[in-house]
């Protein structure tokens, strides 16, 4: 079968069937693993775990090596700084260092590439740009600041080898951004979920008309899931553009929506994993086994073809719907998850015997129009009860209404987890939600204060 697209980062890769892309993906495969044993890392886990990468001819071999987590990589790196014993090239060959945002609790990890290793990752990043419609002279808006954390860096450099104009706007207040967007005609911007919903209310209060403003705006990147198909509804009637979303992570897996954007005319559309790069395994955590079509599993990365650090079979903790090749309209036989599925094993919540997740409560809470973000926390009380508390932030004009919002909310809330949350909307200043540390980066709002019974919120002991 063969792309319906004129967008092609690589035609004939991209009109291969799924058999001719499993074949070469064993092929790289096995190039990758043929010096695996001789790397400080991998040779000694494969050692202690009594396995012989050789063994694996394919990828449907792969399930014969362990999983790599991430305490594994900052252990090793504590224990041979800065880069570890998966350091498989002399540091004089290091062109690009990246570090992981540390939100997770397991703290910070390095990732080396080499020059051939980081123009890998620049391909991939480019493909999902070309399949927008990017290109020479493209205005591209990036919001996010260009920091050790691999995002902003990447993709910099590969707008910038396609040759498009990109407006680094990380780091400005949101009327700063949206003054140089509309000055030099943006068509593509770049942007969180969490800030594009701020962005869009500022937006209204400074007196813009996204459409007439952003005439030429013509595609928005929404990145890390926590979205829902309302939402996302809403921001392309809106702005009137086409919706799309990249799953990325500093362990080198890109991947993209195709030109039809996070919204198919079937469904949600398909965020398509990029065969030559990488082997990305969605993984049942509790049986190992492999998960089916619209199943939900955890990504599990192998890079093909790395030089500077090997990562063999990496347990990401992310976890995503399942999509198989073909099962977008685009033709590709690309395997890939659910646009807007995505989210973290590790940030569930067990919470009054049930399984809370995060991700759930966005797409509750941000669904609601007037709200631009909240703030949670399960917490025990002085009689030993655990409370769920919301602090949803809310613009001016929706303050009238916020008492019956509030009701609103937390019925929505109990009917899609189950769990009883007390939801108090409060006024947001612009001085709170127009500074520029509060609109890039992932958004951290959930608190666990459950390890010390009496201690709550911190917006409740202010609000004192």
């Amino acid at each position: 079968m063969t792309a319906s697209s004129s967008r092609y980062f690589d035609q004939e890769l991209e009109s291969l069937g799924a058999g001719e892309l499993r074949q070469l993906q064993d092929r790289l495969l096995r190039e990758t693993l043929a010096g695996v044993s001789r790397n400080g890392f991998f040779g000694e886990l494969y050692r202690r775990h009594g396995v012989d990468p050789s063994r694996v001819r394919g990828v449907a071999d792969l399930a014969l090596l362990p999983v790599v987590r991430k305490a594994d990589i900052i252990g090793d790196a504590a224990e041979a700084p800065p880069y570890g014993r998966r350091l498989g090239v002399r540091p004089g060959e290091i062109v690009n260092v990246v570090e992981s945002s540390g939100t997770s609790a397991a703290g910070r990890e390095v990732q080396a590439l080499s020059a051939a290793d980081l123009e890998a990752v620049l391909a991939s990043e480019r493909a999902g740009f070309i399949w927008s419609g990017a290109g020479a002279g493209t205005v591209v808006a990036l919001h996010v600041p260009v920091a050790m954390t691999a995002a902003g860096y990447w993709w910099t450099l590969a707008l910038h080898g396609l040759g498009c104009n990109t407006l680094r706007l990380g780091g400005l207040s949101t009327r700063q951004r949206l003054s140089s967007m509309k000055s030099y005609g943006v068509e593509q911007m770049v942007i969180g979920g969490h800030y594009l919903q701020r962005m869009t209310y500022l937006a209204g209060v400074y007196g813009y008309d996204l459409r007439r403003d952003f005439e030429k705006l013509r595609v928005i990147f929404v990145g890390g899931g926590g979205w829902s198909t309302e939402m996302a509804e809403r921001w392309a009637e809106e702005w009137d553009v086409v919706l799309h979303e990249q799953y990325g992570s500093s362990q080198r897996c890109v991947a993209w929506t195709c030109e039809r954007g996070v919204l198919d005319r079937a469904g949600r559309g398909v965020i398509h994993f990029l065969p030559q790069f990488y082997v990305a395994e969605l993984v049942d955590p509790g049986s190992g086994e492999l998960v089916g079509e619209g199943e939900e599993g955890e990504i599990v990365l192998t890079v093909l073809g790395e030089r500077a650090m090997p990562l063999i079979r990496f347990g990401t903790g992310d976890r995503a719907i399942y999509r198989s090749a073909g099962s977008c309209s685009c033709g590709r036989a690309f395997d890939g998850i659910e646009a807007g599925s995505l989210g973290r094993f590790d940030d569930m919540l067990r919470v009054r015997d049930r399984n809370l997740w995060p991700d759930e409560v966005d797409r509750v809470v941000l669904e609601r129009a007037g709200v631009l973000d909240y703030e949670a926390a399960t917490w025990i009380d002085d009689q030993a009860q655990v409370r769920l508390s919301l602090r949803v932030g809310v613009g001016p004009a929706a303050l009238a209404g916020a008492a019956e919002l509030g009701e609103r909310l937390a019925g929505d809330l109990k009917e899609a987890t189950g769990l009883r949350f007390e939801v108090v909307p409060e006024t947001v200043g612009l001085s709170d939600i127009d500074r520029p540390e509060h609109n890039d980066g992932k958004p951290r709002r959930w608190q666990d204060l459950r390890s010390t019974p009496g201690k709550r919120p911190s917006w409740m002991e202010l609000g004192e």
